[in-house]
């Protein structure tokens, strides 16, 4: 029996009826829900099994609020269903591999009706092993055949023409609405932050070969623009062109990314790397951040009160630490902590105050969850 396509819209923004004539299906089934058209189509018969899930789980002791299924349907196949508020949010028939881990793992329960499949469900994340559905438990939400006729947009007559011809507009019924994945905006927002991790250790590598600058070319700063981290040399009267492209030689890592210009050299590093690994994974911003400003402060960093952008599902915390004499170690440091935290990083300025301490000024951002 084939799995059928699921469709829902706000009732204050589309009808039954509407949503019917949107989805058509030689079979369908269709109910109303806390404020919400949920419809079920295919062109085979079918069964709304998600509908089945939702009546069993809402009559459990402990409700949850939000919940998912995982249900094998064959060697290949899971049907995954998600829930939130007695209204089904997602039913589809689908690999392992693609069910979206962070519904998963922001879920109050998740249930998996086969042992094999405990191994979709995020680590650390509980999960109840339960039976598959009964023919008497699904049976209520058989799909119905649907009859010949179609439901058709009454024609407004606009003109009647010379020859005795009538021209018809047919009104043309509104776009269905789109199912927004809630977590959009965090993936999103993952997915466009610089990672702060490779830039520190980089910016950390930058300082060790700018110590080691020849006579004449001093360092005027290291800084983030965008996704490049780029050193800067000032040309003082003693700066030869011939020395600096013999320390450019000699330094053959840098010599690809390096511009000798008249009045000094930039040297630009790409970082490509951003969050993206996040985009499966989520955790909460509060906690995280309070802990991270604590080590920071700790080791003698001055920290700005965080600028937090709300959102429904995610939230982003940024703020600014600030150090005036901080060595290449405190980078190194900082990158070993958020290698594994979604931490992103805008703003990075060091200038030099004497050999091999900087005065640094990092705008960091973690994104995760609300708490």
């Amino acid at each position: 029996m084939s799995t059928p396509n699921y469709h829902m819209g706000a009732l204050k923004n589309v009808s039954k009826r509407e949503m019917a004539a949107r989805f058509p299906g030689v079979y369908s089934y269709t109910v109303v829900r806390q404020g919400w058209v949920c419809r079920y189509v295919s062109d085979e018969p079918s069964v709304a099994e998600a509908e089945a899930w939702l009546v069993r789980i809402i009559a459990l002791e402990n409700s949850p609020q939000s919940w998912c299924v995982i249900h094998r349907m064959d060697d290949e196949h899971v049907l995954f269903v998600s829930g939130l508020k007695d209204v089904i949010q997602k039913a589809v028939r689908c690999l392992p591999m693609d069910i979206d881990a962070i519904v998963l793992q922001r879920s109050d329960s998740v249930f998996i009706t086969h042992s094999q499949d405990a191994a979709c469900v995020p680590e650390g994340k509980e999960h109840h092993l339960v039976e598959p559905l009964t023919d008497s438990e699904q049976a209520p939400f058989t799909l119905k055949k649907q009859s010949g006729h179609a439901w058709v947009i009454p024609a407004v007559l606009v003109g009647v023409l010379a020859v005795g011809r009538v021209s018809y507009y047919m009104m043309q019924p509104p776009p269905p609405p789109v199912m927004v994945d809630p977590y959009l905006v965090y993936k999103q927002s993952v997915s466009n932050a610089v990672a702060a991790e490779p830039v520190l250790l980089n910016a950390a590598s930058l300082g060790a070969y700018a110590a080691l600058l020849p006579d004449g070319w001093p360092l005027e700063d290291i800084r983030l623009s965008g996704q490049q981290l780029i050193l800067t040399t000032k040309r003082e009267e003693l700066g030869e062109r011939p020395i600096i492209n013999a320390w450019l030689d000699a330094n053959p890592a840098l010599e690809k990314y390096a511009v000798v210009g008249w009045n000094g050299i930039n040297i630009t590093v790409p970082m490509p790397e951003t969050l993206s690994d996040w985009q499966h994974q989520i955790t909460k911003v509060n906690p995280l951040t309070d802990n991270f400003k604590d080590r920071l402060i700790a080791m003698g960093w001055s920290i700005s009160d965080a600028t937090t952008v709300p959102g429904v599902t995610s939230q982003s915390m940024s703020f600014i630490a600030k150090k005036n004499s901080a060595v290449l170690a405190d980078l190194q440091s900082i990158a070993k902590w958020t290698v594994s935290l979604p931490v992103g990083i805008s703003d990075l300025t060091m200038t030099q105050t004497s050999l091999g301490r900087y005065s640094t000024s990092l705008t960091l951002t973690v994104i995760g969850a609300p708490s």
